[in-house]
Order: C-alpha cells, then sequence, then structure tokens
C-alpha cells in the first residue's frame, strides 16, 4: 500500500538562525506520551560523535536494559545500562583500532531469556557482524560477513523471528556506498534465502532497518529506509517479500531516516517511529505499519539541533508499558552542513570523498599531483563534464615529463585556469599515491560513478 501523504519540514521544523551537529552523548527516555523521564550519560559524557542504542533484557531480570555504541571515531565501544544509567558492562566489538562507528540491536537468539546483543560495523568499515552476551563475550562464533568482506558501507542490524518458526534470526541492511540490499541469516550466520532491495539500485546511501509486529500476527516484519542522501521513504516487508506499506514522511528532506518500532497505543500492533537522520531538527514521527500517520509526534532534543538521533523502544522499568529511548545519532563521517552536495579531495590522505546533505555517499583512493606538479588547492566546482577527452601537454622538445594520452573518459573539470579535472586513469593502478601533473586521477568504477552524479556547479574542495 502505497500513501501520498507527506510532512513538510519547512511546517514540522521551526526556522532558526543558529543550529548545531554535534551534542554530548546524552541517553534520554520518554513514556509513551513522550514525557521524558530520565536522561544520563554515555561514553564518559564527552563524546560528540554520535550513538545507536537498543533496548532488551540481557540480562534475564525481566527489566529492559539499554545498550548503546559508539559513533565514528570513538572506537567500537558497547555500553550496557540499566534503565537509571547505571553502567552494567562495556567492552569492544571490534579491534580498538576501528574507528567507523558500531550499530547495535538486542534479541534473544537462542530462546535463553536473556537477549544477545549483535553488532554490526559503521560506515567505512567492512560489514562483519558479531554476537556477544550482555559481558562483551563471543556466541555462536566469532561472527559473520552479511556481504562480501570487501565492501566498506559497514551494515546494520535488527534481529526478530521474521518466518514465524518461533526463532529469532539476525537481519542485516548495507550501508553506504552499495545497491540497497537486506539479508537474513541465523543466529551463526548461515544465510537463509531470503533477501530484499528495497529501493531503487542506483541509491547507494544504505538501508535503515527496524523490526515490528505491525499485524499482531506470530511473525515480524521488517521495516526499511533510505538510510542517508536519498528521500524519506519507508517501507514494511513480510518476510515473503510482500510489501504491507510504503510512505514517505519528510516531503523536502533528502539526508535519509533512523527509524524503530513499539506498541505505542496498547493495541498488540507495533507503530513505526521515523526521524530524520541529519540536516534537520529531533523529530519523531508515529505511522502504522502500513503508513497512516498517527498523529503523534514529540522532539527528542532542542529544536536546532541537525545531528539527527537513532531511537528504540522497550519495557525499561518493568510497569508493562512502552518507554523509548534516545541518543544523538551523528554516528558517520558528516560533511558540511552548509554545502548540499561536494566533492572533497584530501590530499594528504589521497582519498576523495562524495558528500549529500552532510552524510558521505561515497569514498575512495585517488592519484593527485606529484609534488613538481601539485594539485591547486583550494575551492572550486564542476565547470564542464566531457565524456571522453585526450590530454596532451609539452614541458619542451623531448622533455621527459610530456605526456599524449588518448581517449579519457568521465572527465569533470573543476580548475580551469590550472586545466585540472578529475577524470579516469586507465594507465595505471597505483591510487593512493601522487602519480599525476595535476589533476585527480580515479579508477573506472568510481570516475563513472562520480561523472553520473556530478551536475555542473557542484563544489569541488582540494585540501591537505
Amino acid at each position: 500500500m502505497k500513501y501520498s501523504l507527506v510532512f513538510s519540514l519547512a511546517l514540522l521544523l521551526p526556522s532558526v538562525t543558529l543550529a548545531y551537529d554535534t551534542m554530548a552523548p546524552e541517553v534520554r527516555v520518554f513514556d509513551q506520551e513522550f514525557n521524558q523521564v530520565s536522561s544520563f550519560n554515555a561514553l564518559n559524557g564527552s563524546f560528540d560523535g554520535g550513538m545507536d542504542v537498543a533496548v532488551g533484557d540481557v540480562d534475564g531480570d525481566g527489566d529492559d536494559e539499554i545498550v548503546i555504541a559508539a559513533g565514528r571515531s570513538g572506537g567500537p565501544m558497547v555500553q550496557v545500562f540499566q534503565g537509571d544509567g547505571t553502567l552494567i558492562a562495556q567492552w569492544f566489538a571490534y579491534s580498538d583500532s576501528l574507528r567507523t562507528g558500531v550499530k547495535v540491536a538486542v534479541g534473544d537468539l537462542d530462546a535463553d531469556g536473556k537477549a544477545e546483543i549483535i553488532t554490526g560495523v559503521g560506515a567505512g568499515g567492512g560489514p562483519q557482524v558479531r554476537v556477544f552476551t550482555a559481558d562483551g563475550t563471543s556466541k555462536f562464533g566469532s561472527g559473520f560477513f552479511a556481504f562480501d568482506s570487501s565492501f566498506r558501507g559497514g551494515c546494520d542490524v535488527t534481529v526478530g523471528d521474521f518466518n514465524g518458526d518461533g526463532k529469532a534470526e539476525i537481519a542485516a541492511a548495507a550501508g553506504p556506498g552499495g545497491s540497497p540490499h537486506v539479508r537474513v541469516f541465523s543466529r551463526k550466520g548461515k544465510f537463509l534465502g531470503t533477501e530484499f532491495r528495497p529501493f531503487a539500485t542506483d541509491n547507494t546511501g544504505g538501508v535503515s532497518l527496524a523490526t515490528a509486529n505491525v499485524d499482531g500476527g506470530d511473525d515480524d516484519e521488517l521495516v526499511m529506509a533510505i538510510q542517508s542522501a536519498g528521500e524519506a521513504w519507508v517501507k514494511t516487508y513480510k518476510n515473503d517479500g510482500s510489501i504491507l506499506g510504503e510512505w514517505k514522511s519528510f516531503d523536502d528532506l533528502y539526508s535519509g531516516l533512523a527509524i524503530g518500532a513499539g506498541d505505542l497505543n496498547g493495541d498488540g500492533k507495533d507503530e513505526v517511529a521515523v526521524t530524520p537522520r541529519q540536516s534537520a531538527g529531533p523529530h519523531v514521527l508515529w505511522y502504522k505499519g502500513h503508513g497512516t500517520y498517527t498523529g503523534d509526534n514529540f522532539f527528542a532534543y532542542p529544536e536546532d539541533f541537525r545531528g539527527g538521533l537513532n531511537i528504540a523502544t522497550g519495557d525499561i522499568d518493568g510497569d508493562g508499558d512502552l518507554d523509548i529511548v534516545t541518543v544523538p545519532g551523528k554516528n558517520r563521517a558528516a560533511g558540511r552542513v552548509d554545502l548540499v552536495r561536494y566533492v572533497d579531495v584530501d590530499i594528504s590522505e589521497q582519498t576523495t570523498r562524495v558528500y549529500e546533505y552532510g552524510e558521505l555517499v561515497r569514498e575512495f583512493l585517488v592519484s593527485t599531483g606529484i609534488t613538481k606538479y601539485p594539485t591547486t588547492l583550494g575551492e572550486f566546482s564542476v565547470q564542464r563534464k566531457i565524456y571522453n577527452k585526450d590530454y596532451k601537454w609539452s614541458y619542451g622538445e623531448n622533455h621527459p615529463d610530456n605526456y599524449d594520452i588518448k581517449d579519457v573518459k568521465w572527465n569533470l573539470l573543476f580548475n580551469a585556469s590550472d586545466r585540472q579535472y578529475l577524470h579516469y586513469a586507465y594507465w595505471h593502478n597505483d591510487f593512493g599515491k601522487r602519480r599525476s601533473h595535476g589533476c585527480v586521477n580515479i579508477d573506472r568504477i568510481n570516475s563513472e560513478w562520480l561523472y553520473n552524479w556530478a551536475s555542473i556547479g557542484d563544489p569541488v574542495i582540494v585540501h591537505d
């Protein structure tokens, strides 16, 4: 079912003259009437790189605990808290050198009365999924890769009984940089044959995941949303691939969504929580599983916060009512929020990063100018797009640096005065090292992608 009802950010979010996109790692707990009942700081109270959050009974005491994981640059730290903010455990889910952030989910995979903690690597790392007990002990092996191990978009994770067999499964969604792809696995990482491609293949912003029982049946549904660099579309899927709901939640939002789910009104059916991931205020909207807006909404943090949030639900205090937990969600390598889309060329790292609405949508190694012929630093823009071009230059008769290169595809002129382009370089595969005479050399796959993505006027920022 598809609904055309959408909400404009201009109506839902107040106009502000000053916004900010980082804040302290404050965990907030709300009741189902959206009254804040408690809050506490995680990660020593000083980390401002965002967090992910999940809720579940990890110690079997009947009350749900709050599990958080650090966002990008904070190390792969996972912390487990009681509802009052008491720290129960903390540990690293991956090597402490990892700086991609971690995604978390909670679910009882072996029906022993204690939920496991499932982790996925954040954007920029391989799509490795691991399972832990509450104290950080690995369970069911050393983990598995949900997608090709060379993929560097990471993965989102969630847990539910999607096929109605009474056993919980793990669902993983590809992060930014690849096509939208969701796969379902057993607790030990066996692919169960169920997979989804919920959005257009050219949307490379990744997929956000949540588990919900939206129809009150024996099986759970998978809720999927465009994670970044895309419109605010949400879909609810059954395990057999049928779509229960499909809707667009914010009309003029293009930075993707974070989602959660819970039985907000106590009718035995979960509602879906939808909120901007970044570049818009921390506004949470609630929908029925087929896409009807319930009218319920609240701001989880100050209205001028633009870092997005992540959300989870459960019964924190054991009173039988739904509790809602939120954390600041800036858990990706964020770009400049004053530019809608741009190309960032980092000379020191020999890396190009592409951003939309403050979100990193693609990252790849390049070869810029050697010391003798450096790539010019500064802020430029795409001035011309030339599909096929010959490059020829003479520094003098018989000069060893003269060149004459034919049929170079996917050329983007960004610095006309110095004749510098972003372009495909078919004559070498040494990306990550300085090789050019001032242009930015790119491999085949990424140069073609960038050429198709870029528009005349898009900023190109070159820095060291």
